[in-house]
Formats: structure tokens, sequence, C-alpha cells
């Protein structure tokens, strides 16, 4: 993929897309939503809904320690699918990935380093500070 060629925001959804169906493919569910933020050679991605049946049931029985070790696994199976998408989209090595999830709201939180700022063509300011380039790095 060529991102030179595309806006930071239609990286962003392209990603959030991709995320979504691997999350599908997965664990069977759908997400609520999927928002990916990028912030320079920072990414920011936000699901919701994203505690599967199974924790959500450990969580109401009073389990929450074997619904916090359920949700490591599945942070260590989602962790690689992640990884290979945003490098894929983004054309850079993510040199750091980190997973958290919030069983109170069913929300997962996920920061991507990337190795370097992706290229993307700059129409708004919305993904990274002003720049008179036509194109960002």
């Amino acid at each position: 993929m060529n991102t030179s060629e595309l806006t930071c925001g239609q990286i962003e959804q392209i990603l959030s897309d991709r995320i979504e169906e691997c999350y599908r493919q997965t664990f069977g569910d759908g997400l609520k939503s999927v928002s990916c933020h990028l912030f320079k050679a920072t990414l920011a991605i936000a699901l919701e809904r994203s505690m599967t049946p199974a924790e959500e049931l450990l969580a109401a029985s009073g389990k929450d320690y074997s619904a916090e070790l359920f949700r490591e696994t599945l942070h260590k199976i989602l962790q690689p699918c992640i990884q290979e998408l945003v490098e894929e989209v983004f054309q850079t090595t993510a040199i750091d990935l980190l997973i958290a999830t919030n069983p109170k709201t069913g929300r997962t939180g996920s920061i991507v380093i990337l190795e370097k700022a992706p290229k993307f063509q700059v129409r708004s300011s919305n993904c990274m500070e002003a720049t008179d380039n036509k194109t960002l790095s």
C-alpha cells in the first residue's frame, strides 16, 4: 500500500477497518468501534466494547483474577495481528506495542511506537502538526 498517496485520516480508517476485521475473525464477535489516531511516530488505538462474552461472564461472577488472566491471553493472541496490520498499513516497523483493557468499561487501548513516522498526503492538520509540505514523513 502506498500511503504517500493517502491522507492521514484515510490511513487511520483503513487500519481501523482491518483491526475490526482481525478482531471479528479471531474472536467471532464484533466491536462497537475502532479508532486509530497517529501522532508522528506514535499510534493510539481505541477499541470499544472489546470484552468477549467469556470475559464478561468471568467478571460478572466476581472472578476478576481469572478474567484478567484470560484477557492477558487474548492480548497475546491479538498483539501479532495488530502489529502485522500496523506495519503493513504504515509501511514501517512497530518497535513497541502496548495493550490494556479496562474491564469496567469494556474498552481496550493500544499504543504503538513506530520506527519512523509514515508518509502521507497533508490536507489538514488533524493528524499531526500543520506543515507547508505536500507530504509528511
